[in-house]
């Protein structure tokens, strides 16, 4: 995929639609063979600066998931996973809204819920 601007949120909303490569628009013809090549054997590419997203997202489903664990509650439910996926994504309160059919009161509350549920401070977009 390439990308406009180097904006994070359309770099994350790129790999959870399924993109295994991203490069921006002014990227040399080097760096463009480079993510071709790497994105036709299997690899994925993406500019050095979009990999700490990933790492941040993934953090945060860790220390979910690690929290869950360490009190022994019980697993969220697939709604709440859903939830929480989304929202590590970058979405919105109104874009999960409009993915889950919900109101966007209604995602801050079941995310309040959820975070409070693991113990887990968090800034909730809005």
């Amino acid at each position: 995929m390439v990308g406009m601007e180097s904006k994070e949120d359309d770099f994350l909303h790129a790999v959870r639609d399924g993109a295994s490569g991203y490069i921006l628009r002014e990227a040399s013809a080097v760096e463009v063979l480079t993510a071709i090549r790497a994105v036709s054997v299997g690899e994925a590419f993406c500019p050095p600066w979009f990999s700490v997203a990933l790492f941040r997202c993934a953090a945060q489903q860790l220390a979910i998931q690690q929290n869950l664990r360490a009190r022994n509650r019980s697993e969220l439910s697939r709604r709440e996973h859903q939830l929480v996926e989304l929202i590590c994504w970058g979405l919105t309160n109104k874009e999960i809204g409009s993915r889950l059919h919900l109101s966007e009161h209604t995602v801050k509350k079941h995310a309040l819920a959820v975070f409070d549920h693991v113990r887990m401070a968090t800034q909730i977009r809005n």
